[in-house]
């Protein structure tokens, strides 16, 4: 009999954990914001970028997915996602980036164009908002949980990755472990995070956590890459953050950083 690989066995068992984690939705519509946040890109504050996913229906090979935006509230500008890969039950992720002015509220919307007819996600009429003097800075739609930021770095103990992750805050008692290997899923370890603060802007319906991942170098003088995942349980139901499948990686020194 021909012997199995723990590593292959470790990350089997974790796709097949990712791919049932979830519940299902009775009716789903052809486009749905994933996340949208504004990314600092540089020390201050006038390097915004509003970014974000969008997942849509694949009804046809050709499509057009565009983010439908406005910085001031009269002047409406459109930008076009991008593929960004497949995603669970017969979904794809698009992505978008666009740059907004310092301290400007985005307000945006999302239509997806296929074969012949146009669908539009506009958060029920209200359209979304991001940033601004009211508006959260980090907009979950049909994401539970999503990683905000990630770093790889020494510290006075060791090397770390160090990060936050935003939740829907769907229940009191929740519990958000992130899964890590430093050896490509040969072994798995599991690391609990810790609640920061409420979202500023979110109305206390999203939260902002840590986590903290130390890195065993076991002998070798090379930091290893490190892998990982997020779960969060609540209620009874298992939600996960793995990147679309490809889970999340860091290399010490080029590549520490997400995103």
């Amino acid at each position: 009999m021909k012997s199995l690989n723990p590593g292959r066995i470790a990350l089997l068992t974790l796709t097949l954990l990712f791919a049932a984690a979830g519940t299902a939705r009775a009716e789903d519509p052809n486009v749905r914001l994933a996340y949208a946040k504004l990314k600092k890109t540089c020390g201050s504050a006038a390097c915004n970028q509003l970014v974000g996913v969008v997942e849509v229906r694949s009804l046809d090979y050709a499509k057009q997915v565009t983010l439908v935006y406005t910085t001031d509230g009269s002047q409406w500008s459109e930008t076009a996602a991008g593929y960004f890969g497949a995603a669970p039950s017969g979904y794809e992720s698009w992505s978008f980036t666009q740059d907004v002015p310092a301290g400007a509220e985005a307000r945006f919307a999302l239509r997806y164009t296929v074969a012949g007819q146009t669908f539009w996600d506009n958060n029920g009429g209200g359209d979304y908002r991001v940033g601004g003097a009211s508006a959260p800075e980090f907009l979950l739609g049909s994401r539970a949980v999503k990683l905000d930021t990630a770093v790889l770095g020494p510290s006075r103990s060791g090397f770390f990755v160090t990060g936050y992750l935003v939740l829907k805050n769907l229940a009191y008692a929740k519990n958000v472990v992130t899964l890590s290997s430093s050896d490509n899923w040969a072994t798995v370890q599991e690391f609990s995070a810790v609640y920061r603060e409420a979202v500023p802007g979110s109305g206390g319906s999203q939260e902002r956590w840590l986590f903290s991942i130390p890195v065993y170098p076991q002998g070798s003088p090379t930091v290893p890459t490190v892998r990982f995942a997020i779960r969060y349980t609540v209620d009874g139901v298992t939600y996960w953050d793995n990147n679309l499948g490809w889970q999340y990686s860091l290399s010490y020194p080029n590549g520490n950083t997400i995103p």
